[in-house]
């Protein structure tokens, strides 16, 4: 499937869909940095609660995201927006 990954998504959340197998292009500039910060390591667990989200939430979504849908992912909901949007 080809997912659309805005600035805002982790690097790491990018490679994990690949790793799925999803078709998946990021939008936006990739950072690199050479040190590590503590912000860095809080975004790191943040990314891993991000992942399992998603990967509770991608099978439930499957077919809406083939259907062409905007689908927004959050914790505590999952938001399907079918296309055309009226």
């Amino acid at each position: 499937m080809k997912l659309l990954a805005d600035v805002h998504i982790s690097p790491r959340t990018v490679t994990f869909l690949r790793g799925l197998g999803h078709d998946v292009v990021r939008v936006g500039p990739d950072y690199l940095r050479s040190t590590v910060s503590d912000a860095d390591i809080v975004a790191a667990a943040i990314v891993d609660e991000r992942i399992d989200v998603l990967e509770r939430a991608l099978p439930m979504i499957e077919t809406d995201l083939a259907a062409g849908a905007l689908v927004t992912v959050e914790e505590q909901q999952v938001r399907v927006r079918r296309l055309p949007i009226a």
